[in-house]
């Protein structure tokens, strides 16, 4: 792991989804922190910064609740979003949970 701007980063390259009330979308996971992620959709994602989305991660046993913080078109095609964690919950035997300003003390 990376500390970069005061967080521990991995990168990761793993499949997530997210979930709207028209379906799926799927996304690569670029990078996870302690706040946050960073993911890659080939196509415009349509979302709007501040809007909360729910998102899975079969690949880490999370699902969860997200803000985008960023929506950025690449010259090489596709968007980088970067999203802040508002609630995350382990699935199966994971069971990890997180809410935002939630201090765990």
């Amino acid at each position: 792991m990376n500390e970069q701007r005061q967080h521990y980063r991995k990168s990761l390259r793993l499949i997530g989804y997210m979930e709207r009330k028209d379906g799926e979308r799927e996304f690569q996971l670029q990078d996870l922190s302690l706040g946050g992620l960073r993911a890659h959709f080939d196509d415009d994602p349509a979302l709007i910064v501040g809007q909360q989305v729910h998102i899975r991660l079969p690949g880490l046993g999370l699902r969860g609740d997200v803000v985008p913080v960023r929506v950025r078109p690449l010259a090489a095609g596709g968007f980088d979003v970067g999203f802040d964690f508002a609630a995350l919950d382990g699935e199966g035997e994971n069971l990890y949970r997180y809410r935002a300003g939630e201090s765990g003390e």
